[in-house]
């Protein structure tokens, strides 16, 4: 799901989009097949995001680190790169509980 995209675009646009306005209108509407899958696609780009960190050098702490996101590199995917940025406080958060475990 993190690197597909159909006809109307990316499929994180869609799936984070959905979310956030069920959050916003509906807060009940977020259910939990949902949710599961908001925080599969968290998982996901968190791992992306930490291995560009690793892969570029950044020489910083990963959760001070917004350098990474900023380089490019052959392989990027620019919608990828800025669902990572718009939503960095959900992936430090999956980083963390990742680590913590």
């Amino acid at each position: 799901m993190v690197s597909s995209r159909g006809k109307s675009g990316h499929n994180l646009e869609y799936l984070f989009n959905l979310v956030d306005a069920l959050r916003n209108e509906a807060p009940h509407g977020v259910d939990s097949h949902l949710s599961s899958l908001e925080d599969a696609c968290h998982q996901h780009l968190s791992g992306i995001l930490l291995r560009r960190h690793v892969a570029l050098g950044c020489g910083q702490r990963w959760d001070d680190c917004c350098k990474c996101l900023g380089q490019k590199a052959r392989d990027d995917d620019q919608y990828v790169l800025k669902c990572i940025s718009s939503r960095l406080c959900f992936i430090k958060k999956c980083i963390k509980d990742n680590l913590s475990r």
